[in-house]
C-alpha cells in the first residue's frame, strides 16, 4: 500500500489524490458488497463524474494486492 487517507470523505479524497497526480481518469476496483449496498461508490463516481472511466465491482474484502 502506497498511502492511506483519512478523516475526510472517501469522494473527496479521491478526487484530490487525482488532482495532486494529476490523473485524468480512475476506476475503481471496489467490493460488489460496498457497491451494492452503501451509496459510498456512487458518491465516488459523482464527484469524479467524467473522470470515472468506470467500475469493477467484485474485489474481494480486504484485498491483498494480488487481487488486483
Amino acid at each position: 500500500m502506497d498511502e492511506v487517507v483519512f478523516g475526510r470523505p472517501a469522494a473527496q479524497a479521491v478526487v484530490e489524490q487525482m488532482d495532486r497526480l494529476n490523473a485524468s481518469r480512475a476506476f475503481l476496483m471496489v467490493s460488489g458488497t460496498l457497491d451494492r449496498e452503501t451509496d459510498e461508490i456512487e458518491t465516488i463516481r459523482r464527484a469524479l463524474g467524467g473522470r470515472c472511466a468506470g467500475t469493477f465491482a467484485a474485489m474481494p474484502p480486504h484485498t491483498p494486492r494480488a487481487a488486483g
